[in-house]
């Protein structure tokens, strides 16, 4: 070895012991960087929670297994003999075992020396799992060109583990063992959601990457046609859409909608439901009632209150994990639904049941995942943390059947449907409101009549009467700047005193009304008199006794201001008045703790939120301090 050699290995070798533990399990899994670096790895390889081995021992004696096809002798880490042997009627199975234990692994596939073999097995286990074409050509390439080293071998193994049929098979065996991994509930690689719900280009909204990316996923994959996993993706109409194009036949189509029905999981059954009335509607009402039916059903709260939570947890641990940063916010909202519906989906066909099962993922997630939708907010203001609950969703679901009966008017069997929906009082407001991949969205155009109503509402004195046409229609369709301007004149000509609101739940619902339509229609001057109006009103909201309401309704009218920052500007100014007022010793730590959680998610806010983070830190000191005394 030369001098440059020797240089380059030690600088490698301190630069691997600097840098922290995470990311040098990154770097050491990078087979190429390893290769190009003269860097060797060894890992321990457990079986279950009997006997671990090291890796590089293990593969050399189950090379030499394959090999030669005798069996072979191997001590553990505990210096415990083990015997590893060829399954006679399977070649591709491995047994280890020793006297009253016994595994037998399908996963050492990889280090057989007969090519051929081997490139079958992986071709196989690749259709098994649904791969890219894209990935089964480059691994083939590999596979035919050189023997894997044991790095390779882990690569190759550990990705077709980046698969959801392989986290469905993890998640029903924890389950069925009743504990769950964080990271088979959240898998952390980004690679597995790219898989799961395809590779975000550049598509500024759901119904754009429907179109192209998603359609370009379905057909990228080894394996014709539309898989059960595929329906999980439905949790907006748009997917429905383009995997209606992908379903081949009738056949297909009802087999997916009598698993949807068994399991009664929500996603699959209203992404059955649209693509049966956008495709197969003459021939299969029968199917498409009982899938209506089962949609209406008082027991579907339950299964869309595990969904909720799951939502909440999948996605606040993306959002702790940044696994998807620098893409929308809708992008990573399709794949924590779908995880969440994928967990959902394992849980219901197990018979799973949970208490306090929302508790636990607010308790375990909440503060990552609202947090992380208030920074979302700024890119996609039109779906709030607030709407994630069981009954919203089974409205929105409700709303979906609604729209897609709609578009099929002439059949007989829409519009009786339709019918039963507003017969039954089934169909509320709340169903058209925006879904959490809508955030970003067009609204529908404002109606004539509600023009009428907002122009007659607002000719009077600034109270939530008045502006409760304002605050309602902003949800649901573009309002005009000219009244968001009508509402700022009405406060400042009432110098922000608000009229008819003496108690404190009207004074917060005008409020958070007013800050909702600030963000809507990106109006500054509407979100500065929000700040005004929660200067005047804080002794009525029990500000001192519960700042994180009052927090939160401040990150939602920062929506107000796309420019980051000026949205950052806004909330500095927002949570440095929370910091400086007599908050009581309980609501202290809340609120810290979401103030940080926020500039973790994001840091480019520790410029305008560092002086009320410090101060509420001292203020969490003193109390601890004087709690100890």
């Amino acid at each position: 070895m030369n001098k440059f050699n020797i240089e380059h290995s030690y600088f490698i070798s301190g630069a691997l012991n600097v840098i922290p533990p995470h990311l040098r399990g990154v770097v050491l899994s990078d087979s190429n960087f390893c290769k190009k670096n003269g860097v060797t790895t060894d890992a321990e390889v457990t079986l279950g929670n009997t006997a671990s081995f090291s890796r590089s021992i293990l593969f050399k004696v189950i090379r030499e297994v394959f090999s030669t096809s005798f069996s072979s002798s191997i001590l553990d880490s505990n210096n415990i003999e083990w015997s590893i042997s060829i399954l006679p009627n399977d070649k591709s199975v491995i047994c280890i075992e020793r006297q009253g234990t016994k595994f037998k692994s399908n996963v050492f596939w990889a280090l057989m020396n007969d090519i051929e073999l081997l490139t079958s097995i992986f071709i196989n286990e690749a259709k098994r799992r649904n791969l890219g074409k894209i990935d089964i050509e480059q691994w083939a390439q590999v596979l035919s060109n050189t023997k894997l080293n044991d790095d390779e071998v882990t690569e190759i193994t550990s990705d077709l583990e980046l698969t959801p049929s392989y986290i469905e098979e993890q998640l029903s065996l924890e389950l069925r063992n009743g504990s769950n991994k964080i990271k088979t509930l959240v898998p952390d690689d980004f690679r597995y959601y790219e898989r799961l719900v395809g590779v975000y280009s550049d598509s500024c909204n759901i119904y754009e990457y429907s179109t192209n990316e998603l359609s370009q996923h379905f057909d990228s994959r080894v394996n014709n046609g539309v898989s059960y996993l595929d329906v999980l993706l439905c949790s907006q109409e748009s997917v429905s859409v383009s995997l209606a194009e992908k379903i081949l036949n009738k056949e297909e189509f009802i087999s997916l909608a009598n698993a949807a029905i068994k399991i009664k999981d929500p996603i699959s059954m209203i992404g059955c439901f649209e693509v049966g009335v956008l495709k197969y509607l003459e021939s299969s009402e029968s199917k498409l009632q009982e899938l209506f039916d089962c949609l209406c059903e008082a027991e579907m709260l339950k299964s869309l209150t595990l969904l909720c939570s799951m939502t909440v947890f999948v996605d606040g641990e993306l959002a702790r994990l940044k696994t998807f940063k620098n893409k929308p916010p809708f992008y990573r909202r399709l794949a924590s639904i779908s995880q969440a519906s994928l967990i959902t989906k394992v849980a219901l066909e197990q018979g799973n049941e949970f208490l306090d099962i929302e508790k636990w993922a607010m308790e375990e997630r909440g503060v990552l995942f609202y947090c992380q939708t208030f920074i979302d907010l700024r890119d996609e203001p039109r779906w709030l943390p607030g709407y994630l609950s069981p009954e919203q969703l089974r409205d929105e679901l409700l709303g979906r059947v609604h729209n897609v009966c709609h578009k099929a008017q002439d059949s007989a069997f829409c519009t009786r449907l339709l019918q039963d929906l507003t017969n039954s009082s089934l169909i509320k407001l709340n169903a058209f409101l925006p879904g959490p991949l809508e955030g970003n969205t067009e609204p529908a155009k404002l109606p004539d009549y509600m023009s009428k109503s907002l122009e007659e509402g607002m000719n009077n004195q600034a109270s939530l009467v008045a502006f409760r046409s304002l605050i309602n229609s902003a949800q649901f369709w573009k309002v005009d700047e000219k009244y968001v301007e009508l509402a700022v004149t009405l406060l400042e000509n009432a110098q922000h005193e608000l009229r008819e609101t003496g108690d404190k739940e009207s004074i917060f619902q005008t409020l958070n009304g007013l800050a909702k339509v600030a963000a809507l229609v990106r109006s500054k001057k509407l979100a500065a008199s929000v700040v005004i109006l929660s200067r005047i009103y804080r002794v009525y909201l029990n500000v001192n006794k519960e700042p994180e309401h009052i927090m939160g309704l401040g990150l939602v009218a920062a929506a107000a201001f796309d420019d980051k920052d000026e949205w950052a500007e806004y909330i500095g100014q927002w949570m440095t008045e929370l910091a400086y007022l007599p908050l009581e010793a309980k609501a202290i730590s809340p609120l810290r703790n979401m103030l940080e959680q926020l500039c973790i998610l994001e840091p480019y806010l520790y410029y305008t939120c560092g002086r009320p983070l410090e101060i509420l830190n001292c203020l969490e000191k003193d109390l601890i301090s004087h709690t100890s005394d």
